[in-house]
């Protein structure tokens, strides 16, 4: 393909050489696209109207990066593909706007404009007072504990989004049993947890090998605790028993791990700062830890994504022809996290959280560039002249 030809004599070995020239690689088609449809009832007004809404509560002003990036960039849009056997439009809605507050406080912490600005020590600060508010929500909390969320929650230095994210989550898992609370709460909390991790790991990509990567990533990436509101959204229960059976647990890692690499391929214009030092994405690891060029680290990242993907499919069938017991909850919970990693690919592949305010298609393959504003530059296989 000359297209990729090309790229490949434009190939960049060192980060100098990347600063001057324009950040580019060709992107192919995976073999097996996954298959997603949307949820029944969501249409163009409805998103409007949880935008909106996710604008006035959270205290974002439109015109600013969090707006762009976290209420404006789709996020209805992304719920619908990802949890389309939801029938109950309350519950929608509900998932919705926990999903605004929770990437606004997640965004806030990461994104060089929040209020964490970046810094690692401020980040793990800003996690630690989550996780204060987080373990507040235990049906085993001491009364004490319940008043101290009651006191967080009304102080001026516990920003309105993270307010109204511990609110939205309160009155969801105020809806799940004791053992789904539980099982929610000590994810969500594991995953924070991690993200104070990603933090002090800034600076230390070039002695990360692949493996290491990928057991911290699947645990840091905000997906852990988005699995279980399947669960709420499907109207099913597992049991322990059946949640933390290996098959399961083995599953919604290599499903968890295939959210997180399609966020990094997709994230790179956005997260690029000029070098690939202190780059929390595959990629970087690739460049830096086995002398990859660009284009080299992204058909790599490609072919693990691919390769998830079958892992993840051969798993399952094996495990359903197996002739085990499996019930018709785990059947569906398995169902569901499937749409779940298809809507997140295809909402990547559209998203102007990641290719900017201006773009207005939908990438399948071709050459990807980065534009001088920072978003996505993309031309299509099939573009013609």
């Amino acid at each position: 393909m000359k297209t990729l030809e090309l790229l490949n004599e434009q190939s960049i070995h060192t980060d100098t050489a990347i600063e001057q020239q324009p950040l580019q690689f060709y992107l192919r088609k995976f073999k097996n696209i996954q298959r997603y449809k949307c949820y029944p009832l969501y249409n163009e007004q409805l998103s409007k109207e949880l935008v909106e809404w996710g604008t006035k509560k959270s205290g974002i002003k439109k015109g600013t990066k969090a707006y762009h990036h976290t209420i404006s960039s789709g996020i209805s849009y992304w719920i619908a593909l990802c949890f389309p056997l939801t029938k109950d439009l309350n519950k929608f809605k509900k998932t919705f706007y926990f999903f605004q507050m929770f990437t606004t406080m997640d965004d806030h912490a990461d994104e060089d404009w929040g209020d964490a600005k970046a810094d690692s020590e401020t980040i793990v600060k800003f996690w630690k007072k989550a996780i204060k508010l987080v373990e507040t929500l235990r049906d085993s909390a001491p009364w004490s504990i319940k008043v101290l969320r009651t006191i967080l929650m009304r102080m001026p230095n516990i920003p309105i989004y993270m307010r109204r994210n511990f609110s939205t989550m309160k009155s969801i898992i105020d809806d799940l049993s004791p053992m789904q609370r539980e099982r929610y709460i000590n994810s969500f909390k594991s995953y924070m947890e991690n993200a104070m991790l990603q933090a002090q790991m800034s600076g230390k990509e070039k002695s990360t090998t692949l493996e290491q990567y990928k057991e911290y990533r699947v645990k840091s990436i905000a997906s852990i605790p988005c699995t279980l509101m399947l669960e709420y959204l499907y109207n099913i229960e597992l049991t322990n028993e059946e949640y933390f059976h290996p098959k399961l647990q083995e599953l919604e890692k290599i499903g968890t791990l295939h959210i997180a690499f399609i966020n990094d391929l997709f994230s790179l214009f956005k997260e690029y700062k000029g070098t690939f030092e202190n780059l929390h994405l595959a990629v970087s690891i690739f460049i830096l830890n086995e002398g990859m060029t660009l284009q080299q680290a992204i058909d790599k990242l490609c072919d693990e994504i691919e390769q998830m993907q079958e892992d993840y499919i051969q798993l399952k069938e094996e495990w359903f022809s197996s002739g085990e017991y499996i019930s018709d909850n785990v059947r569906r919970f398995i169902e569901g996290q499937e749409y779940y990693m298809a809507g997140n690919e295809k909402w990547h592949r559209l998203s102007k959280r990641y290719h900017g305010e201006s773009f207005n298609t939908t990438i399948t393959s071709g050459i990807m560039k980065r534009s001088s504003e920072g978003g996505t530059i993309y031309i299509p296989d099939d573009y013609k002249k």
